[in-house]
C-alpha cells in the first residue's frame, strides 16, 4: 500500500505541511497549545491474516498550536517493536525536525505562507495560488511527485515518477463531506473531505483502497477504516482522539 496508510502523511504539523496537497487549516481553538479540536492521539491498527500490529502516536503542541513533539510507539503482534520521538524546533522562516530513531536533524525552509519549500537534503515543494501542494521532489530518491485537484481543491490524482518507474494514485470522494473543518487531521486534502476510494497503480499492479468513516459526538473524525482489494490484504483502522 502507498503512503496513504503512512501515519506521517495524516498529520498536518502546523505550517510544515507534511501531507501532500495540504493547506494550512484554521485551528478551532487557536492559541490554546493543543486545545480542543487538535489531534492529541492516533491509534493505527493493521489487521492481516498473520496478526495485528499497532502504532500509538501522541502529539504535544506549543502555545501557537504548532506540533513540538510526536511520539510513536509501535507493536508487532503485541510485542514492542520500537518508540520513535520526533521533535520540531521553530525558527524564523524555518523548522528543524529531529528523529530519535535515525538521529538525523532535517531543516526545512518555509515559504511566505508558512509551508515547507525546501530542506537541507535538496528536497523541494511547490504550491498553487490556493496554497495546495502541486509538486514535490526527493533528491536522494531521484523522484518527483505531482498533485492534481478538482474545483473543490480535492486531490484527484497523485503521480510519482522515479528511476524505478511511474506510480499513480487516483482518488474519488463521497457525495457528502466527512469530518469537521478546522481539525488538525487531514487525509482527503480539502478541509472536511476524505477520499472514498483510492485506485493505486504501482509497478503495473492495481490495488483499490476503500475508506469508511465514523464521526465522534463532536462531529469530528473518530474512526477511519481503509481496506484494500484482495482477501489477504490488510485492513488499517485509525482511532483518532482530540
Amino acid at each position: 500500500m502507498k503512503t496513504t496508510l503512512n501515519i506521517t502523511l495524516m498529520l498536518m504539523l502546523a505550517g510544515l505541511c507534511i501531507t501532500p496537497g495540504c493547506k494550512k487549516t484554521t485551528n478551532t481553538s487557536p492559541g490554546g497549545g493543543g486545545s480542543t479540536g487538535l489531534l492529541k492521539t492516533m491509534i493505527q491498527v493493521v489487521s492481516t491474516p498473520n496478526g495485528t500490529d499497532s502504532t500509538i502516536t501522541n502529539l504535544a503542541y506549543d502555545s501557537q498550536n504548532r506540533v513540538v513533539s510526536q511520539v510513536a510507539t509501535t507493536k508487532i503482534n503485541s510485542t514492542l517493536f520500537g518508540i520513535d520521538t520526533t521533535t520540531y524546533t521553530f525558527g524564523t522562516g524555518s523548522v528543524m525536525q529531529y528523529s530519535s530513531t535515525t538521529g538525523v536533524t532535517v531543516t526545512y525552509t518555509l515559504n511566505s505562507l508558512g509551508f515547507r519549500s525546501s530542506d537541507n537534503l535538496g528536497d523541494t515543494w511547490t504550491y498553487n495560488t490556493a496554497g495546495y501542494m502541486t509538486q514535490s521532489t526527493q533528491a536522494a530518491a531521484g523522484s518527483t511527485t505531482t498533485y492534481t485537484y478538482n474545483s473543490s481543491n480535492q486531490l484527484t490524482m497523485e503521480t510519482a515518477v522515479s528511476n524505478s518507474g511511474t506510480n499513480t494514485y487516483t482518488f474519488t470522494y463521497a457525495t457528502n463531506p466527512i469530518g469537521k473543518a478546522g481539525s488538525s487531521w487531514s487525509q482527503g486534502q480539502s478541509t472536511g473531505d476524505q477520499f472514498a476510494t483510492d485506485v493505486e497503480v504501482q509497478n503495473g499492479t492495481t490495488t483499490t483502497l476503500t475508506a469508511t468513516y465514523t464521526l465522534n459526538a463532536q462531529g469530528q473524525l473518530g474512526e477511519t477504516s481503509i481496506a484494500s482489494s484482495g482477501s489477504a490484504s490488510p485492513v488499517v483502522t485509525y482511532f483518532i482522539y482530540y
